[in-house]
């Protein structure tokens, strides 16, 4: 496998949604015990979910684009890993809808099937506690975004 791809979407704007990785304030919320999460290029990053099991991601920031991109590095059995968020508007038109995708590589080669089916469950569970932080039991489904067009309302 070339890497992992989860996706989910927030009913939140993307500021927001970028602010639950990247301000304190905001990700306490929704995740334990952290130690440091951050936007500034080149300091450490760590976050540990709530639940069973705990999601930790530990690493350098290497990149950040303000509400839409956050890109983590970490060094893992002499591989390098990356993981990166991309944060986009479900809909051009829509300004409450905002989808989440992250995607995890290992740098330079191929991604082990163990290795792929056990980041793929970690980075599902996380991404499923942000949601149903943000959306409690709403999932943003494809057709809700075409009849909020159709009716020409906002999501």
């Amino acid at each position: 496998m070339k890497f992992v791809h989860q996706m989910t979407r927030l009913a939140c704007d993307p500021g927001r949604a970028y602010r639950f990785f990247t301000n304190p304030t905001y990700a306490k919320g929704w995740l334990g015990d952290f130690d440091q999460v951050t936007k500034a290029i080149d300091a450490p990053y760590h976050l540990r979910s709530k639940g069973d099991p705990a999601i930790t991601l530990a690493g350098l920031v290497k990149e950040a684009d303000h509400e839409k991109l956050l890109k983590i590095t970490w060094e893992e059995g002499g591989q390098t890993h990356e993981w990166t968020l991309n944060f986009m508007k479900c809909r051009p038109d829509t300004e409450y809808c905002t989808e989440l995708h992250l995607m995890h590589k290992i740098l330079g080669q191929d991604m082990p099937k163990e290795v792929y089916t056990a980041y793929n469950e970690k980075w599902k569970f996380l991404m499923e506690q942000v949601r149903q932080y943000q959306n409690k039991d709403w999932v943003i489904q494809d057709r809700e975004l075409t009849q909020s067009w159709l009716r020409g309302r906002s999501l």
